[in-house]
């Protein structure tokens, strides 16, 4: 729904699936699975309590967005099921 909703304002939009996001990050960053664990959880600590798993994935979502270009994580209607 979300997808859809970027997709018909004409805004570019990337997927990441949650088992996969190593992987991509892996590729992508140039650093290994546990370099980035270690790295999310030290990002993490800076605040009033640790991050959760899913905040650790959504910064790893928009780190891997901001270095993937947007051929590469764009999702278009066709991949979105429309």
């Amino acid at each position: 729904m979300l997808v859809e909703c970027f997709l018909g304002h004409g805004l570019p939009c990337g997927v990441f699936v949650e088992k996969e996001i190593f992987g991509q990050a892996n590729t992508a960053l140039g650093k290994s699975t546990e370099e980035l664990k270690r790295l999310l959880t030290a990002l993490g600590r800076g605040g009033p309590r640790p991050w959760s798993a899913d905040e650790k994935l959504a910064t790893l979502g928009a780190w891997l967005a901001s270095r993937t270009s947007p051929s590469q994580a764009a999702v278009t209607n066709e991949s979105a099921g429309k």
